[in-house]
């Protein structure tokens, strides 16, 4: 993994270090600090917006109305550094909509939402739904037209409630905290068998986001850090859990302390 760019920026009225490593922005309260969050650039888009003699970078959702993918925005008190950050964000993101992400789902297929046929797409933990057919290979992240994260959802065979206008027999109900999605089969047996996709779905997004807590709740602590001499040569040096590590400069050992968070975040995903 490279570095793409890293610094202070100043997000919700508070400094924080980001980094940017291939396509996931990282933030911390300080360079060795505590991970606060990443985002994953696939899924946004930038744009710098002036608000008078001040600007700010505004990273927004692909698909609106998703409740796990919030806005960001980002500022700097230094307008060439807000300049160059909005520039290496553009590159990471133009970079990754070359790259047409194939299709690898557990299931797609046509389903009713509505009244309305949808081609609905079930990749790992979130369902996404299409006016159109999507076909391997195809870049199926230009053509979402909605788009529904799994983790706190639920799902059962037919409505809940009242029966809506467009029922039958082959309906299926997906609902979290916020909205409730009635969805409709063609036969029996395909509503069995979306339910059960669904169901593995929402087993991944409960697995992962319950290993995400866990890692985070057992992140090493950093008890000093600071430069000092080693045979002649000024090292870096970082005291955690009780083992001392040295580095050629702080901001290889940022970049380690980055690096783990993220693979421990990919792998516990998997």
């Amino acid at each position: 993994m490279s570095v793409e760019k890293e610094g202070w920026l100043i997000k919700k009225n508070e400094r924080r270090y980001f980094v940017l490593i291939e396509d996931t922005l990282t933030w911390l309260t300080h360079p060795l600090g505590k991970v606060k969050g990443n985002i994953e650039l696939k899924n946004y888009t930038v744009e710098v917006v002036k608000t008078g003699p001040e600007a700010e970078i505004v990273l927004e959702p692909l698909v609106k109305n998703v409740s796990l993918l919030k806005t960001y925005s980002l500022s700097s008190k230094n307008p060439d550094d807000l300049e160059s950050w909005a520039k290496a964000l553009e590159k990471i993101i133009k970079y990754r909509s070359l790259k047409a992400p194939t299709i690898s789902s557990i299931r797609q297929g046509w389903l009713e939402k509505k009244g309305k046929k949808r081609w609905f797409l079930l990749k790992g933990d979130t369902l996404y739904w299409f006016t159109k057919q999507q076909f391997s290979g195809s870049d199926f992240q230009k053509e979402i037209n909605g788009l529904l994260e799994l983790y706190r959802c639920t799902v059962s065979e037919g409505p809940e409630g009242k029966l809506p206008k467009h029922s039958s027999h082959f309906n299926f109900t997906i609902a979290n905290d916020h909205d409730v999605y009635v969805l409709t089969a063609r036969s029996q047996l395909e509503q069995k068998e979306w339910v059960a996709s669904i169901k593995e779905g929402i087993g991944k997004a409960e697995k992962a986001f319950s290993q995400r807590r866990e890692e985070l709740s057992m992140e090493e602590q950093i008890e000093k850090v600071g430069y000092l001499t080693k045979k002649g040569k000024k090292r870096f040096f970082v005291l955690r859990d009780c083992t001392l590590y040295w580095y050629d400069s702080e901001k290889g050992a940022t970049h380690e302390h980055i690096l783990k968070h993220l693979t421990n975040i990919s792998r516990n995903a998997s």
